[in-house]
């Protein structure tokens, strides 16, 4: 992501980001600050990465130095930066014994929120969740549903997390204000924004659960109620010329079950033919056929759980609908 892109997500210019950058001291990577005290004097901050000085971790340190020159430019902006006078004592880097391994475990207490999205979309699978047990869910997710976070994460949410480098106590209201008004601003729909919500919302609150911070930045955010979708429909001189054009096609029957009963596209492509009663003129909607990609696959998920309880529903079959099933072969 570009700079100037990421600066806009957390409301700074360019002018307004403080100057810094990385170098290496006692084996380690440390990010300078170039800030000055209220006399215009320069005052270096030196602050450790943790990474150790080498060629593999200088992208790393490259992107934790980033990060502190926007949370510090933030903070200045703010005022709440450099309000003690004490604070303008210049600090030099000392390095502490053990100074990787306790690198390692504050890593592990505190990782990268882009990280942490990763290791919640793991936990988060279907087959690794054990309702109950170490963070409680109401209830299982669906494996499309579960692809669809993991495609979210993997094309959105970890590249911009990544790039601005924030670690999950770094994770403030303000950045994920920054983040859903950006995606706004640049022609995503609400419900598109709502779904990072929730993605971001629930991987903070399994953040919570493993005590890496005490509370969800993220509920400090009111997520507005959707406006719902109104589809176009056919009129009537229309649905007869589609009936006409798709009689024998594969795909009559659900475009049929679509247009007469108003059912889900996934309701309709996965009816099975043992949920007609052909003698007493009823059919269920029981059965549904999702599509998921993962890893790089598609895949085709059917399932005799619908969306929602009451979407079990019984439907009485109507004469032609009843017809052109038993005149179509590949549905019978």
């Amino acid at each position: 992501m570009e700079l100037t892109t990421m600066l806009k997500m957390v409301g700074l210019t360019e002018d307004e980001l403080i100057g810094g950058f990385i170098t290496p001291k006692k084996g380690y990577y440390y990010t300078v600050l170039n800030r000055k005290d209220r006399n215009g004097k320069r005052k270096p901050l030196w602050t450790s990465t943790g990474l150790a000085a080498t060629e593999e971790n200088e992208a790393e340190a490259e992107s934790k130095c980033l990060a502190a020159r926007i949370r510090y430019s933030l903070d200045l902006k703010n005022g709440i930066a450099d309000k003690d006078e004490k604070t303008f004592a210049q600090e030099t880097p000392e390095e502490k014994n053990n100074a990787q391994d306790d690198s390692d475990e504050n890593y592990s207490e505190n990782p990268l929120f882009a990280d942490l999205l990763n290791e919640w979309l793991a936990f988060r699978h279907p087959d690794n969740i054990v309702v109950g047990e170490d963070f409680n869910f109401d209830k299982t997710i669906k494996l499309n549903t579960w692809a669809g976070y993991a495609e979210n994460i993997e094309h959105n949410l970890y590249p911009t997390f990544k790039a601005y480098g924030c670690t999950v106590r770094e994770i403030t209201p303000d950045l994920l204000k920054g983040h859903y008004a950006y995606r706004l601003k640049h022609g995503k729909k609400k419900a598109t924004v709502a779904k990072d919500y929730t993605i971001i919302n629930q991987a903070l609150n399994y953040a919570v659960s493993k005590k890496m911070i005490s509370v969800n930045p993220n509920s400090a955010i009111t997520l507005h109620k959707i406006e719902k979708y109104n589809a176009t429909t056919l009129n009537v001189d229309q649905m007869q010329y589609y009936l006409e054009f798709i009689v024998g096609d594969i795909i009559e029957i659900p475009i049929l079950l679509g247009g007469f009963y108003g059912m889900r596209r996934s309701e309709c492509v996965g009816t099975r033919e043992n949920q007609f009663d052909f003698r007493y003129k009823f059919f269920r909607a029981s059965h549904t056929v999702t599509k998921a990609v993962i890893d790089k696959k598609k895949i085709y998920i059917p399932s005799d759980k619908l969306k929602t309880d009451s979407s079990n529903r019984t439907y009485p079959l109507i004469p032609y609908v009843e017809e052109r099933i038993k005149a179509n072969p590949t549905f019978v």
